[in-house]
């Protein structure tokens, strides 16, 4: 059995085995040929890995491997997780998957955590699906993206045209993929390895929603601690690099690093736009104060070979602005972990409008579709409306506490895994993550009622918790208009050489 991956390597004459780096194909057929890749098995499962790429045995406490964690993760007490990562139950004993569960749920970072068993077994992901898991019903193969889930040239789903996709114009939803056959995983399932089938575990039925306003300030130290707590982990354990903009989402990850930040590689600020080159000075005024090397990135456009590549390990799932800086990205320093401010729009109830916070988050389906951005032209919301069986056989899955939410589950469960979600793997030269990407901290910002959200409440409490040192330092719209930076920014910076560490 021949991967589709490696099939059209191969014809093209390029080494499969630097072609899709930090991917994965999990399947119970030992036979197929993945060059160059590591192998691994247990019980009847094999996993295969891109060489080098990150992995962590499992093991229960008495020693026993029980399974794997691909990518990068912190756990609930603030662990940085390195190989092997040793749980405190026995497996077998009762009740012994649910306490893994349990541990999964506590987790933040970009992961799939793979627990095979002789009669299947489970594939869970982080809270956003940033690590982009797909799977072929029919045969059984689960991997990372289409091509490598293919035993068989793809079959373009009919249901979306292809050169709006590519575009970046129309987006794959609720399961869908570039194959009329591939499903992706949703967030918050496990994936149930024997059926091939989806099964939440996440919000449970007795997650409580919903905060009182006079609650935000313990609401918002909670976040504050926890994401804290994440990002120190990551900071002091691995190499990270930290993109720096002049907006709210980076400036709330330097303060939550506090003395820790000292550890960074460095800042970075790419400049692809008008608005971006003032991101690039208030980002130097910042680095500055916090004595942080900081490096510009002059944009680089993409060439045709980066643009066909992406779009092969990424699964022809997205195109538009992420192909924008492509070629930017790629010239950054290699082999480090580059942490993101995304899903941190949770805190400004970013899929929200007046009319549905004041009907309590009960949105009409067309609504709902709509903030999937399955078509982000003007007349998206009736290109969408085929989806509206599928949109509402979704929100069923919901708790009916959580369902009061599915404005924010939409955000996480839908559009973050199609849109940032599949987008990661194209960006092959460093590892990119979001350390909001903690059911944890996505649990605390939804229970926050929407309007304190939409007024920025509690973006305003974290800058003023952890960045009262750098209240003078405007916000890059403020200078745009007119504002004036506190003192003159240092020239930015050289990028520091390109080097290959694994973390």
């Amino acid at each position: 059995m021949q991967i589709e991956a490696v099939r059209i390597e191969t014809e093209a004459g390029r080494d499969f085995s630097v072609a899709y780096p930090e991917q994965f194909v999990l399947t119970r057929d030992a036979a197929i040929d993945l060059p160059g890749w590591d192998h691994l098995t247990l019980h009847d499962w094999h996993l295969w890995r891109a060489p080098n790429a990150r992995t962590k045995r499992i093991l229960d406490r008495s020693g026993r491997l029980i399974g794997w964690l691909l990518g990068e993760a912190v756990d609930a007490q603030g662990t940085y997780l390195i190989d092997p990562v040793t749980l405190p139950m026995k497996a077998d004993t009762r009740h012994w998957l649910l306490k893994v569960e349990r541990w999964v749920e506590g987790l933040a970072g970009r992961f799939a955590v793979i627990l095979p068993l002789a009669d299947g077994g489970r594939l869970y992901q982080d809270p956003v699906g940033d690590f982009s898991v797909v799977y072929d019903p029919q045969t059984g193969i689960v991997a990372s993206s289409v091509l490598l889930a293919l035993t068989r040239p793809l079959r373009w789903n009919a249901r979306f045209n292809r050169k709006e996709v590519l575009k970046g114009e129309v987006h794959f939803s609720l399961g869908h993929t570039a194959d009329e056959t591939i499903l992706r995983m949703r967030p918050n399932h496990f994936l149930d390895l024997a059926l091939l089938a989806l099964h939440r575990h996440w919000p449970r039925a007795d997650t409580v929603m919903e905060i009182e306003q006079d609650q935000l300030p313990a609401q918002i130290e909670a976040i504050s601690d926890r994401l804290g707590a994440i990002l120190q982990a990551l900071v002091t354990n691995a190499s990270c690099l930290l993109p720096l903009s002049g907006g709210r989402d980076s400036r709330n990850l330097l303060g939550a690093m506090g003395t820790a930040k000292q550890s960074l590689v460095a800042a970075f600020t790419i400049s692809f736009h008008n608005m971006s080159h003032v991101d690039k000075a208030v980002a130097a005024t910042l680095a500055e104060r916090a004595g942080l090397p900081h490096f510009g990135v002059n944009y680089k456009r993409t060439s045709k070979q980066e643009r066909l590549s992406y779009y092969r390990y990424t699964g022809f799932a997205d195109g538009g602005s992420a192909l924008h800086v492509l070629g930017s990205h790629l010239t950054l320093p290699e082999g480090h972990i580059t942490l993101r401010g995304n899903v941190m729009e949770l805190l400004r109830a970013n899929q929200w409008n007046e009319a549905t916070a004041l009907r309590t988050g009960r949105p009409h389906t067309r609504f709902g579709l709509r903030r999937l951005l399955i078509s982000r032209g003007p007349d998206g919301g009736t290109r969408a409306a085929p989806f509206a069986e599928e949109y509402e056989a979704w929100v069923a899955t919901l708790p009916k506490r959580a369902r009061r939410r599915q404005l924010d589950l939409g955000f996480v469960e839908q559009l973050l895994p199609n849109t940032l979600g599949v987008r990661h793997f194209g960006y092959t030269n460093n590892f990119v993550m979001n350390p909001f990407a903690c059911r944890r901290l996505i649990h605390l910002a939804m229970q926050i009622p929407p309007e304190l959200r939409m007024a920025d409440r509690p973006n305003e409490m974290l800058l003023a918790r952890n960045c009262a040192d750098l209240t003078d330092i405007p916000f890059e719209r403020d200078v745009a208009g007119g504002a004036e930076l506190p003192e003159p920014a240092a020239e930015p910076e050289a990028m520091p050489a390109k080097r290959r560490a694994r973390v």
